[in-house]
C-alpha cells in the first residue's frame, strides 16, 4: 500500500470473563453498558456537619453558613434548619451520577441492560464496575455476524443494530459528494435518515476471511474491492478522511477530492465516549478494558527481540506472549480486531490512551491474524495514527499481549 494511505481505526466485540450471550442491538447499549464507575457506594463523609444521610436528622452544628451543609452525598438534599444541617434522602431511583441511582439515601451502581456488576482490584483498592455480558462491537474479538436481509434493499446487522444500504451505487464520489448523497439524496426502504458511516461502523463490515471483496458478498452484492468513504475526518489533516478498503480490509486515510465508492447506513450504533474505559493495575503490569472485557499488557518490552529494543518477527512475537509470565501468565497475541480496538484516533502520536498505556511508542504492533490467501503475511496496527496493514512474518514489529 502507498505510504500516503497508511492509517486506521477501531471496531468489534466481546466481554471476556463474562457470560457469553446473544448481543442486543446497539440501541440497547448506553454508556452504562460499557463504562465504569470507581465509586459503587457513595457515603457521606464522617466529618460532614450533622451527617446522617440515611435518617435525615437535623444536627446542631452551631451555625450553617451557605455551602457548609454539603455532605458530598448526591443522594441527600442538604439544607439548614436554624442552627443545624439537615440531610434528607432523595427518592429511591433518583439519578446520582453516571450509571448510578439512589437507594436508601446512598448512591448505588445501577448496571444497564446486557451488563452485570463486577468487582475488580487495583493498587488503589477495589471498585465495582459494569461489565458487558455480551460482546461490545467496537472493542474486542469478532462475534458471528447476524445479517438480516430485509428484502427492501437493506441489510440489518444484529450485532451492531445498524441498517445498511445493501447494494452501493455504481458511481464513485468525492468525500463531500458522498456525505451529501447519504445525508440528503438517498431515500431507501421508505427512509430518508441515511448517513455516511463512521470508520468504526464501516470497518465492522470487513470479513477478514474473505478478499476481493473482504465482505460477505452474497449479503452485500456489488461491493467493489476498493476504498469506501467514511464520515470520519483525520486528526491534523483536514483535507483527508478515513476509508476502508474492501479488497483486503485495510483502513487508511485519503485526500477528500479523490473519488471512491460509498455505502450508507442508518441507526445509532455509535461507540460510547472513552471516559473510564480502562482500569490500570500498575503493580501487576496489566490494564483491564471495560469495553471488551480483555486484559492487556500495560507496557511494552523495549530490550528484547531481534533488534534488542523489543521488535520481533511474527513467530518471536507469538512465542513471547505464550511464555509471558506477567501477572500469572495466560497471554497470547491479539487478533487484528482486538488490537485495532485500542486505537484512539484523536490523540497525537502515539494513537493510544497514554494514561492506561504509558510510554507507548508510535510503532507497529503484530496481530495474530493471517492475511487470507497469503499465509506468510500477518496483520499489524501502526500506532502512529492507527493505520493497519499486513506484512511478511519475517518483518520486525513490537508486541502487546492480551488475555
Amino acid at each position: 500500500m502507498p505510504a500516503s494511505t497508511h492509517r486506521f481505526w477501531l471496531i468489534a466485540a466481546v466481554a471476556a470473563g463474562a457470560c457469553a450471550q446473544e448481543v442486543p442491538p446497539a440501541s440497547q447499549f448506553s454508556s452504562a453498558d460499557v463504562a465504569a464507575t470507581s465509586d459503587a457506594t457513595d457515603t457521606a463523609p464522617t466529618d460532614a456537619p450533622g451527617a446522617d444521610a440515611a435518617s435525615g436528622d437535623a444536627v446542631d452544628a452551631g451555625s450553617c453558613p451557605p455551602g457548609q451543609c454539603d455532605d458530598h452525598n448526591p443522594c441527600t438534599t442538604d439544607s439548614c434548619a436554624g442552627t443545624g444541617c439537615v440531610y434528607t434522602p432523595r427518592a429511591d431511583g433518583s439519578g446520582c451520577g453516571a450509571w448510578s441511582t439512589c437507594a436508601g439515601g446512598q448512591c448505588q451502581l445501577a448496571c444497564g441492560p446486557g451488563t452485570q456488576a463486577v468487582t475488580v482490584s487495583d493498587t488503589a483498592g477495589k471498585a465495582t464496575v459494569c461489565a458487558a455480558l455480551s460482546p461490545y462491537w467496537g472493542a474486542g474479538p469478532v462475534s458471528p455476524k447476524q445479517w438480516q436481509d430485509q428484502g427492501d434493499g437493506t441489510v440489518g446487522d444484529g450485532l451492531t443494530g445498524l441498517q445498511w444500504q445493501q447494494t452501493p451505487p455504481v458511481d464513485h464520489r468525492t468525500w463531500d459528494d458522498a456525505m451529501a448523497y447519504c445525508d440528503s439524496q438517498l431515500i431507501l426502504a421508505g427512509k430518508a435518515d441515511w448517513r455516511l458511516p463512521t470508520r468504526v461502523e464501516l470497518a465492522s463490515l470487513v470479513d477478514f476471511e474473505q478478499h476481493d471483496p473482504a465482505i460477505a458478498a452474497k449479503v452485500f452484492p456489488g461491493t467493489a474491492a476498493a476504498p469506501y468513504w467514511s464520515s470520519s475526518g483525520t486528526l491534523g489533516a483536514p483535507l483527508e478522511a478515513w476509508t476502508v478498503d474492501f479488497q483486503w480490509g485495510f483502513t487508511t486515510s485519503e485526500i477528500k477530492d479523490l473519488k471512491h465508492p460509498v455505502r450508507c447506513v442508518r441507526g445509532m450504533g455509535k461507540p460510547p465516549a472513552a471516559n473510564n474505559r480502562y482500569k490500570a493495575n500498575a503493580a501487576a503490569g496489566s490494564v483491564l478494558d471495560y469495553w471488551s472485557g480483555l486484559t492487556w499488557q500495560r507496557t511494552l518490552d523495549t530490550s528484547g527481540g531481534s533488534d534488542g529494543k523489543g521488535k520481533r518477527t511474527y513467530m518471536q512475537a507469538s512465542g513471547y506472549c505464550d511464555q509471558l509470565s506477567l501477572d500469572g501468565g495466560g497471554w497470547r497475541l491479539p487478533t487484528i480486531v482486538e488490537l485495532r480496538g485500542l486505537v484512539d484516533p484523536w490523540r497525537d502520536p502515539p494513537a493510544i490512551d497514554p494514561t492506561a498505556f504509558p510510554a507507548a511508542p508510535a510503532d507497529g504492533l503484530w496481530s495474530a491474524t493471517e492475511r487470507v490467501g497469503t499465509p506468510t503475511d500477518r496483520w499489524y496496527v501502526h500506532f502512529l495514527d492507527g493505520f493497519s496493514d499486513a506484512e511478511d512474518v519475517a518483518e520486525l514489529h513490537r508486541v502487546r499481549c492480551v488475555r
